[in-house]
């Protein structure tokens, strides 16, 4: 669920941060929070479902695992 916001948040960050030419400004502050978050949040279930026994290789596996 949390990540779910998340990716609402930046979903919403990106259509503010584009410029005329659809080019999103990298250096957004906010933009670099969310995806910090994103990676924190993604890292602990990461670890919990390594804890249970799962093997997992890559953290794209965690994210498309969790919107899915």
């Amino acid at each position: 669920m949390e990540l779910d916001l998340l990716y609402l948040a930046q979903m919403n960050r990106v259509e503010l941060c584009r410029d005329e030419n659809w080019v999103v400004d990298s250096s957004d502050v906010i933009m670099h929070a969310i995806h910090r978050h994103m990676y924190e949040t993604m890292s602990e279930v990461r670890l919990m479902i390594i804890i249970e026994g799962i093997e997992v290789h890559n953290m794209a596996d965690v994210y498309n695992g969790l919107l899915m």
